[in-house]
């Protein structure tokens, strides 16, 4: 389908709709509340700026010292102990405050109404002009493997698209963390609270055993260093796990793309790929990031997610290589029409989606 086919509706949802939906999942609510158009929206129409207070700008700046902040906050203070105090000295103390932050109570996952409908979740909508554009309204009976790259430096668009779609569609969905996060003082306690899972089979294949639905940021630390391409480069191409996942647990596959999570932070890259092979070796991320004002806080950018109908998979325990291959092959095509749907909507025309 090329993106002047008029067959399909599209559905408009910004943070301004999903505040004024009820606590309740209301699907008659949700569909008062969208706008519909029968083609894609125009160009530069999904890339506008949200308006928001300076006290709104300051509590979220300190929203993101304490994460993403904590990421690079937590490792500096710990160094720092090594740098400023004697080995063992600085053992101890480093020691003491791994045992003081594991003292504190870890939630398995905060009320689902709180993810969605407290203040914090509604703020981050409005700083991140976040946006939706989709041609489905998904099923709260089905589960959902949705897709969405690329990943960025840390992917705000994925949970800012937790926060909104048990209000958009009623249900929640976990998204695959690096296992690394969950090891993290303080960074832990902020995944788990959200919901999300580590990205490993297992756990994925728990929750959608359960009738639960995941949601998957795929590219991961290969992704974090292409983001500063001219184009929009996602790693995918021979990244298929997720196809066997959705047909090994009968989940519908869902392509998504989101906008804008490549402008949000800059970071460190090297042209000779150390960094890159030293991450994957880690399996965590080594590189420096910062945004405004050369801190952990992210660029006021637009993010806007698309998402593509779902995929439906064969059922099976075993699938062949071909039939994974198969399915793979329809799941790029989607991705790659999604995106050059809905490109000169946000305002890059120009710019070309390159599957590595």
């Amino acid at each position: 389908m090329s993106s002047t086919n008029t067959s399909k509706r599209y559905y408009f949802a910004d943070a301004d709709v999903v505040q004024n939906l009820s606590m309740e999942f209301d699907q008659k609510l949700v569909m008062s509340l969208l706008k519909v158009a029968d083609k894609p929206f125009p160009p530069g129409s999904l890339n506008r700026i949200t308006k928001i207070s300076l006290l709104e700008e300051l509590q979220c700046l300190l929203v993101f010292m304490i994460f993403p902040g904590s990421l690079v906050f937590v490792p500096l203070l710990f160094g720092s102990f090594f740098l400023l105090l004697n080995f063992w000295t600085a053992t101890a103390v480093s020691a003491t405050l791994v045992v003081l932050l594991s003292g504190i109570p870890i939630v398995s996952q905060w009320p689902p109404y709180l993810i969605a409908h407290a203040w914090l979740p509604r703020l981050l909508c409005r700083y991140f002009s976040a946006k939706g554009v989709f041609s489905t309204m998904l099923d709260p009976t089905q589960k959902y493997v949705v897709v969405a790259p690329p990943h960025g430096v840390f992917p705000f668009g994925n949970v800012i698209a937790k926060f909104a779609i048990p209000r958009m569609f009623g249900f929640c969905i976990h998204g695959l963390g690096a296992s690394v996060l969950f090891r993290l003082p303080v960074v832990r306690h902020v995944v788990t609270g959200l919901g999300m899972i580590p990205a490993d089979r297992d756990s994925a294949k728990l929750a959608l055993s359960r009738g639960e639905s995941v949601g998957i940021s795929s590219g991961g630390i290969a992704e974090i260093f292409e983001t500063h391409q001219d184009d929009q480069v996602v790693v995918l191409r021979d990244r298929t796990g997720f196809v066997r996942l959705a047909m090994q647990t009968g989940a519908l596959l869902v392509p998504a793309y989101i906008f804008g999570n490549t402008e949000l932070l800059d970071c460190i890259t090297d042209s000779s790929g150390y960094l890159q092979r030293l991450s994957r070796k880690l399996r965590v991320s080594v590189t420096l990031f910062w945004g405004r004002f050369f801190l952990p806080v992210p660029y006021r950018k637009p993010v806007v997610a698309v998402m593509a109908d779902p995929i439906p998979v064969p059922h099976l325990q075993n699938p062949s290589a071909d039939l994974i291959a198969e399915y793979h092959g329809k799941f790029l095509s989607s991705l790659q029409e999604l995106f050059d749907t809905h490109k000169a909507s946000y305002g890059w025309a120009h710019k070309k989606l390159i599957i590595k």
